[in-house]
């Protein structure tokens, strides 16, 4: 529950993405052509109390 206000909604630049991750091998097996390569990725975040 809650309130929804100006100060606790999505902005106008919040999104979302979806990716689909599998091996070389069996992206060929499907005959799907890959149109991108994660080559690294990162995670970050800040303790609550901050």
């Amino acid at each position: 529950g809650g309130s929804v206000t100006a100060g606790n909604a999505s902005g106008i630049n919040d999104a979302a993405a979806a990716i689909i991750v599998m091996s070389k091998e069996k992206a060929d097996e499907l005959g799907i052509k890959p149109m991108a390569k994660v080559v690294s990725y990162a995670s970050g975040g800040v303790d609550p109390s901050v």
